[in-house]
């Protein structure tokens, strides 16, 4: 029934919202049909993610604990999957589900697991991934970056294992207590987090959790916030801090002010006369016994200056600190960041031929800067027009443009190297022809008219006229075949017709009158001569 029954390929439907109706439940399941697709990863992702975001569509109660089964056979799509299909745009996290159906698949990208566990934590939902046994490695890896995540093995999809699966997730949702803690972004990397849990009795610690806990227990957290550097223009901050329990659709909100304008010295010291600590040093520690937190800002000047590029607002590209009016650049496991205000690396710009930027150039904010004589966006294109000069000394034959050292003909019917070849024309470069009427002789002398209508004979204005003189001939060529053949065929049937009545008419040793010629025997004397001879012939 596979190929009978199958579904167009989507990226998700939505089919029914949160019900206690279990007949109604029952009815829709029933009702559903596979879909089919060319590749074997499914959009597993992007359905779990709407199903988060979708409040009102999908109808989470926000008084309940949610679980959310994803069950599947196959692998999911992840993100940069789409760039297959040229779509380069990034998810952008938000619910796109119109008349129950996810419009962002020709749009957008899949969900990366980071946006997709921000987005399950964020509205408090518990992922269970039930899978086929053969892709339990590849779930396997996936749970260990979705926080709260339960994966179980199922041979085959059947109702018990289904509810055993959910009933295990369940309970390991009220045993394992874990917090998550963000920092809002525009502050994200000017903060440090330290998460210690203080687990009960017959409890075992586990990252920044604890597993085992028994209902009736509680578990405590010692949570410690610093503070590596100030804010890029040295004022004073608020900054937030969301504090949530996993799983659980409980959150705490907390409000840090960060103290920056205390006008400190190079050696942490405030300037004038007073020589006690700044005051804006956290837990009456001066910034020199913790250089290395940063140094606070000065309110009167920008220290910063020198770690902009022109026309940027933003240190070291983003990508280093500024320190002592010097960008040191951050470290990546991609590859090596680096130049006066970081804007240089070798890992992000095109490659070409294996090598980045070709080769021949190299890499900054993203971007080839190609040595001379190359050009493209991996460096790969030659930049002299001398390598698209055909031999008559014109740029690709004066009938193309020369792109990435190539010549690209302006008309379909030219090809070539250089764009010297034409299987439908014989065009020659010291023709006046220009348009395609030439062979009307507009505008040209006699001489010029003459040359143009021979070297111009197939440009499309000329090509209707010959065509209409070739099909006139061959109508003309067919009549007169016809013709010759029907005179031939007569002729041939006469002389055969000839030819057997005369030996019909030869005497085999008997009278002529036995054969009943009407000019022989009696018959002959009621003729005259004159007429039996018209008879025979």
């Amino acid at each position: 029934d596979y190929q009978i029954h199958c579904r167009p390929a989507h990226g998700f439907h939505h089919v029914l919202s949160m019900t206690g109706n279990i007949s109604e439940f029952t009815r829709v399941m029933k009702r559903q049909r596979i879909s089919g697709n060319v590749d074997t990863p499914e959009g597993g992702l992007d359905a779990m993610l709407q199903a988060a975001v979708c409040q009102r569509a999908v109808g989470w109660r926000s008084e309940a604990k949610r679980l959310l089964l994803l069950m599947t056979d196959q692998p999911s799509h992840l993100a940069l999957d789409s760039r297959l299909a040229g779509i380069v745009t990034p998810h952008d996290g938000r619910c796109h589900v119109e008349n129950n159906i996810y419009t962002g698949s020709t749009r957008m990208d899949h969900p990366s697991l980071g946006q997709l566990s921000d987005k399950l934590l964020e509205n408090h939902i518990y992922p269970i991934f039930a899978v086929e046994k053969k892709q339990y490695q590849w779930y396997e890896e996936l749970v260990n970056l979705l926080p709260g995540s339960f994966l179980g093995k199922l041979g085959v999809f059947q109702a018990p294992n289904l509810i055993d699966l959910v009933v295990d997730a369940y309970k390991r949702l009220l045993s394992e207590v874990a917090l998550s803690v963000s920092v809002e972004d525009k502050a994200v990397s000017r903060y440090w987090v330290s998460v210690s849990p203080l687990c009960p009795h017959g409890s075992i610690a586990k990252d920044q959790g604890c597993s085992g806990v028994h209902p009736g227990q509680a578990v405590y957290f010692n949570i410690t916030v610093g503070q590596h550097s100030c804010a890029d223009d040295g004022e004073d901050e608020d900054v937030t801090m969301l504090v949530r329990p996993v799983g659980y659709n409980e959150s705490t909100v907390i409000r840090i002010h960060s103290k920056c304008e205390c006008k400190c010295g190079p050696v942490g010291q405030c300037d004038g006369n007073d020589q006690s600590p700044c005051r804006g040093s956290q837990d009456g520690v001066t910034q020199e016994q913790r250089p290395d937190h940063g140094h606070m800002k000065d309110s009167i000047s920008d220290p910063n200056r020198n770690c902009k590029a022109d026309g940027s607002n933003v240190n070291c590209s983003g990508r280093g600190v500024c320190e002592c009016g010097k960008c040191v650049c951050e470290q990546s496991r991609l590859g090596v960041v680096y130049g006066k205000y970081c804007e240089m690396d070798d890992f992000s710009c095109s490659y070409e031929k294996g090598l980045l930027c070709g080769g021949r150039g190299v890499c900054v904010s993203g971007e080839c800067m190609c040595e001379d004589g190359w050009t493209g966006d991996g460096c790969g294109c030659p930049t002299p027009e001398t390598i698209c000069q055909s031999p008559d000394g014109l740029l690709c034959s004066g009938r193309g443009r020369c792109v990435c050292g190539k010549c690209v003909c302006d008309d379909p019917q030219h090809s070539g190297d250089f764009c010297e070849r034409c299987l439908t024309c014989q065009l020659t470069q010291q023709s006046p022809c220009k348009s395609v009427d030439c062979h009307r002789s507009q505008g040209l002398s006699q001489n010029e008219a003459k040359l143009c209508n021979t070297t111009c004979a197939l440009y499309v204005g000329s090509i209707k006229d010959v065509s209409e003189r070739v099909s006139c001939g061959r109508l003309v060529g067919t009549f007169l075949c016809v013709c010759a053949m029907t005179l031939l065929c007569g002729l041939v049937v006469v002389a055969v017709s000839r030819l057997l009545l005369q030996r019909r008419g030869m005497p085999r040793g008997g009278a002529a009158a036995d054969l009943g010629y009407p000019c022989t025997g009696k018959v002959s004397t009621q003729m005259s001569p004159h007429e039996c001879s018209r008879l025979l012939i």
